[in-house]
């Protein structure tokens, strides 16, 4: 009982990280963090920013920023804790080192619990649906088998409707059987033919966009290695019942950035199974995993505190939005703006303004102060031209 208390306390304490990060920074993060944000303070854009289920449930938050923060804690938390049992699964006993890995070891899974997006509820109750799945299968009482089996089908079906890309932590659940491994195979490959012709048209978007240069960050491919290049060398360590699917999962992150955070739990199998096998080592010194593991999570927060934007940033777009001049933003910010009243025709996508040409005096608000001509820099980010 007592290890089982501090097991949970570790996975508590990893849950609560970005929580207490949102609290001190006292605003989300991400750029698209800020079109739901501006629907939940009742601006008029859910048909404009997508996600239509999620987006006409986010104004039932009237505003309320500690409500916002509250409701990401808790399904990033019980996010975390189906990984937990999931883990169980795999490690008996030793699953809670999956859960605290994968909200720890990787900045990529940490920093989704800041974004206050349909993916951190989608893929939440994706991993929530994964842990009940688990708990059907291994439980020995009937009643709670139904039980877990119910909301399990329940999770997977909102966490499709939040956020689509969830189906492929769903597509795990069958896993989890006893299946040979030819069928296993054949699972695999079916999974990944069905999802190049689903995908084919988001990739073949994106190559004329990387072409076209107007590829977002999150886009990019091959970036995504970056996050996981320290334990990415694990794979090898994968259960076998896991490894083809896990690979996969780390091929699609490699295609877009943004998928790379939902192959994290199972790479991190990897990183457990060697751990628990011969131990991490590093020059004939063995690795405190969970010392080690807590450091970087200490790093991540006091380091996100200060992730653009912040409330000096926020006060600067206000500052600079109250002069009787027009004010011309990067396309990246123009969520900050409408969140904040300002209305601005450059959000949601390409293209930049096109400084040069328009029409003098004005503020622009930009990263890119090379692309101005003749501006005088009156803030951070802030530039006069006239």
């Amino acid at each position: 009982m007592v290890k089982l208390l501090h097991q949970f306390l570790l996975v508590l304490l990893v849950a609560i990280a970005p929580l207490i990060v949102l609290l001190v920074r006292g605003v989300v993060w991400g750029a698209d963090s800020f079109a739901f944000m501006a629907v939940a303070c009742g601006k008029p854009f859910v048909n404009d920013i997508g996600h239509p289920f999620f987006a006409n449930l986010v104004p039932l938050f009237d505003c309320n920023l500690e409500l916002i923060f509250l409701s990401m804690f808790v399904v990033y938390f019980f996010c975390l804790v189906g990984v937990w049992v999931f883990g169980n699964f795999v490690f008996p006993k030793k699953g809670f080192l999956v859960a605290v890995l994968t909200g720890s070891l990787s900045p990529i899974f940490f920093l989704e619990a800041l974004r206050f997006e349909n993916q951190l509820y989608g893929f939440s109750l994706a991993f929530i649906g994964l842990g009940l799945f688990t708990l059907y299968l291994t439980h020995k009482k009937l009643p709670t088998r139904v039980m877990a089996l119910f909301l399990a089908c329940i999770s997977a079906l909102f966490s499709v409707l939040f956020w689509f890309p969830s189906i492929l932590i769903v597509l795990a659940y069958p896993l989890l059987y006893n299946l040979s491994d030819v069928h296993r195979k054949y699972y695999v490959y079916t999974i990944f033919v069905g999802g190049l012709i689903f995908f084919a048209t988001t990739l073949v978007e994106t190559v004329l966009n990387l072409q076209n240069f107007v590829v977002v960050s999150e886009q990019l491919p091959l970036v995504g290695i970056i996050f996981v290049l320290h334990i990415i060398h694990l794979y090898k360590f994968i259960p076998k019942r896991f490894y083809g699917f896990a690979v996969l999962l780390i091929f699609v992150g490699l295609v877009q950035t943004k998928f790379m955070f939902l192959c994290l739990p199972f790479l991190i199998l990897g990183v457990v199974a060697k751990e628990l096998k011969e131990g991490l080592w590093i020059r004939n010194h063995r690795l405190p995993l969970l010392a080690f593991s807590m450091y970087i999570l200490l790093a991540f927060s006091f380091s996100a505190i200060s992730f653009f934007p912040t409330q000096s940033d926020l006060q600067e777009i206000e500052t600079v939005s109250s002069h009787l001049e027009p004010v011309y933003n990067d396309w990246g910010e123009g969520w900050l703006f409408e969140y904040l009243g300002v209305s601005t025709d450059y959000k949601v996508s390409f293209p930049q303004p096109d400084w040069n040409k328009l029409e003098r005096p004005f503020y622009a608000y930009t990263k890119f102060p090379d692309e101005l001509f003749g501006c005088v820099q009156v803030n951070t980010h802030s530039y006069y031209c006239q």
